[in-house]
């Protein structure tokens, strides 16, 4: 069965799941320092803030493995460095959160800290991570894996509101998942227009990328339709939207043609 796998799949695998993981940290941090001070309410969300961030730590450190190797490409050696110290910061800032809000002697104030710490270096570990496992070929990769990350990461999010918070309140944030899918698609596609002119033709060469395209305008869209009809199904609705997610970020990087394990040769 492994034989059938596509070559340097552990390392598509291992970077889809960090990506994932640092989105949700984003989130689940930026929740965590806008949330605080509200008494009993802020009290109810700590099982939730407590497997977000956990989750979101072990998730985010799966990126060491595609990252550890050293790269035989001069332009992506550079930032290797850059950013196993970007997704170290991420970290860190996650752990002290996770102490802080554990601590007897509450502090607002160093809870805002360090989650503003672990939401940039998040979000930096994202970009070098990019430049550190690929060449890019469009100026607009960056953003766009940014926008694959928050969105992603924030369906995880919302799916850990629907097990893990009682009520609906998982089914609120989906319509600002369906801004968040038409950006994302929007910063695809200029990254594959960016690329060259063939990027999105011929279409039957091209329709994996049309239906990436699809899948982030679509699947959101599909949350609110469901969650409208039948509330109840909250649970597998979001469990499903999470897998169509990280399905999205690994096709998106192997349609993008990088062989993210490729060109290590452990110099």
């Amino acid at each position: 069965m492994l034989k059938s796998l596509p070559a340097g799949w552990p390392v598509l695998l291992t970077r889809t799941l960090g990506l994932l993981g640092l989105g949700m940290l984003v989130w689940a941090c930026v929740s965590t320092a806008l949330l605080q001070g509200r008494g009993d309410a802020f009290l109810s969300l700590r099982p939730l803030q407590d497997r977000s961030l956990g989750m979101g730590f072990v998730l985010s450190a799966l990126l060491l493995a595609p990252l550890w190797p050293k790269t035989a490409h001069a332009d992506q050696r550079i930032w290797r460095p850059r950013a196993l110290a970007a997704l170290g910061v991420a970290l860190v800032g996650d752990l002290a959160l996770i102490v802080l809000l554990h601590l007897p002697a509450y502090s607002p104030g160093l809870i805002a800290i360090a989650g503003a710490i672990a939401c940039m270096g998040a979000l930096a570990a994202i970009c070098m991570a990019t430049l550190a496992l690929e060449q890019p070929r469009s100026q607009w990769l960056l953003p766009a894996q940014c926008a694959l990350a928050l969105l992603s990461g924030a369906v995880l999010f919302f799916a850990f509101m629907a097990w893990l918070w009682p009520g609906q309140m998982a089914a609120g944030g989906v319509p600002s998942l369906v801004l968040l899918g038409a950006i994302s698609a929007a910063l695809l596609l200029a990254t594959w227009l960016g690329e060259g002119r063939d990027a999105l033709l011929p279409l039957p060469a091209r329709w994996p990328r049309w239906s990436l395209l699809l899948a982030l305008l679509v699947v959101p869209l599909l949350l609110v339709a469901v969650l409208a009809i039948k509330p109840g199904l909250q649970k597998p609705v979001w469990v499903l939207a999470v897998l169509a997610m990280g399905v999205v970020i690994a096709l998106d990087a192997r349609e993008r043609g990088e062989n993210v394990g490729a060109g290590r040769n452990g110099a």
